[in-house]
């Protein structure tokens, strides 16, 4: 179902392959201006419970407030706050400095093509950032986590906001790190930085902002020294590890 606002409002079902129904959604946003709102059919809760990156949502929710936390958005906050997300995700910084157009921006059938430069490395994007070339070959490729920060403020950068020579900062998330659905590779494990594993997926599936892992009915902490994270994080970080079960088949 796909409701359209920016040029009057228009109503789609479609019913059919997933891949035919995406195809037919992005061509509508595209008509439309760009924007669309979206939504399938229900599914059965097992079928989630094997398929769903499990916590995902709860994690975004948490990463979002370490960011707020440490200051995200306001002005030379930025080395704070990549300094955190780094730690929170267990991510590792790949290269900085001014963002370059490598290959400039086509838009073709709902899907921005294009490559960025930062520093020595190259990041192709379809839409969502796919890769990073550096000097030594493939640095990471979907589905790592690849994102690029902003180091004035430390906001993320979307394709769209994309700036030629705003001073960036280039951070890559191994897959095995975050939580993933049975088509991604499965069940993710979240490390951080130069510490024993974490587990990055836990049973919650409350709404929570950008990518997944909660459990607020335990308190208990395990200690780690310098990880920079509050005692609550610790103890969601180690709550996630115990209760994740991994799931096979697609």
């Amino acid at each position: 179902m796909a409701v359209i606002v920016p040029h009057g409002h228009l109503l789609s079902i479609n019913i059919g392959r997933v891949d035919t129904c995406d195809d037919v959604l992005r061509d509508i946003s595209v008509r439309s201006g760009g924007f669309i709102a979206s939504a399938r059919n229900p599914v059965e809760l097992d079928w989630v419970k094997q398929h769903a990156a499990l916590g995902v949502i709860s994690l975004a929710l948490d990463l979002g407030r370490a960011m707020e936390d440490a200051g995200a958005g306001k002005p030379r906050a930025g080395k704070r706050v990549i300094t955190r997300v780094a730690d929170f995700l267990g991510g590792e910084i790949v290269d900085e400095g001014p963002l370059g157009h490598e290959a400039e921006l086509v838009t073709r059938g709902g899907w921005d093509h294009g490559a960025f430069r930062v520093g020595e490395h190259t990041v192709p994007y379809l839409n969502e950032y796919m890769a990073i070339e550096g000097p030594s070959g493939r640095v990471a490729t979907y589905p790592d986590t690849i994102f690029i920060l902003r180091k004035d403020n430390g906001l993320p950068l979307a394709v769209k906001d994309a700036v030629e020579g705003l001073d960036v900062t280039l951070v890559k998330v191994v897959a095995t790190a975050l939580p993933l659905s049975s088509l991604g590779g499965g069940p993710g494990r979240c490390r951080g930085s130069a510490r024993t594993s974490w587990a990055s997926t836990s049973q919650d599936t409350s709404p929570s902002a950008g990518g997944g892992m909660n459990s607020r009915d335990q308190h208990s902490v395990v200690t780690r020294p310098g990880s920079g994270r509050s005692s609550l994080e610790q103890c969601r970080s180690e709550q996630r590890h115990q209760r994740w079960k991994p799931v096979t088949g697609c």
